[in-house]
């Protein structure tokens, strides 16, 4: 019947402690931990990543499209109504420009994300029926109307455009790992 000491000599080193023994086992179930942390950190940072380079292209679509609403309303407040040819091209060319950014935001976006960009395309499609109505209008009180009901309408688009731009990403779960890691390091570092 064999002991647990003889037991042990089978996986031990000759001439090894058990002490020493069992802190090398220790010191690479430590350093196992650390490399499974680091990878853990390397593969979230390259996810950080990609949702940065997404996050910026979104913010980029979101700023073109707060810019490019804010000259449709200067165009829609100083048009003298009557569906003028040059207006109404100006107003083609910045309604697809801006259609465009929108069907770029929709396509990257995400979650929360994809439901704020449905939403922001809903309000730029009413805003631009108004701003063809208001460029259309003949009469001076009709056109007076439906430009201060464009205008609001556009205003909001744009409101909606650059919310996302003003908000901050949280760092807590980058700060977690970084914690972690360094734990992890220090507990291998120690034994």
């Amino acid at each position: 019947e064999e002991t647990v000491g003889e037991n042990m000599a089978h996986v031990r080193p000759e001439g090894m402690t058990s002490f020493a023994w069992v802190t090398r086992q220790l010191a690479l179930v430590c350093a196992l931990a650390a490399a499974a942390v680091a990878t853990y950190a390397t593969v979230n940072v390259e996810l950080d990543h990609r949702r940065a380079a997404t996050e910026a292209r979104a913010a980029r679509d979101q700023a073109g499209i707060a810019y490019l609403v804010g000259r449709q309303r200067q165009l829609v407040l100083n048009s003298q109504g009557g569906g003028r040819s040059d207006e109404l091209r100006e107003a083609g060319q910045l309604a697809r420009d801006i259609e465009l950014l929108l069907a770029g935001l929709r396509a990257r976006a995400e979650g929360d994300a994809a439901a704020a960009a449905e939403a922001l395309a809903a309000r730029y499609e009413a805003a631009s029926r108004a701003s063809a109505l208001a460029l259309g209008s003949g009469s001076a009180g009709v056109h007076a109307r439906n430009v201060r009901e464009a205008v609001t309408l556009l205003d909001a688009v744009e409101a909606r455009a650059v919310r996302p731009l003003r908000e901050r990403p949280t760092n807590l779960v980058r700060i977690a790992v970084a914690v972690t890691a360094g734990l992890a390091l220090t507990l291998a570092a120690s034994l």
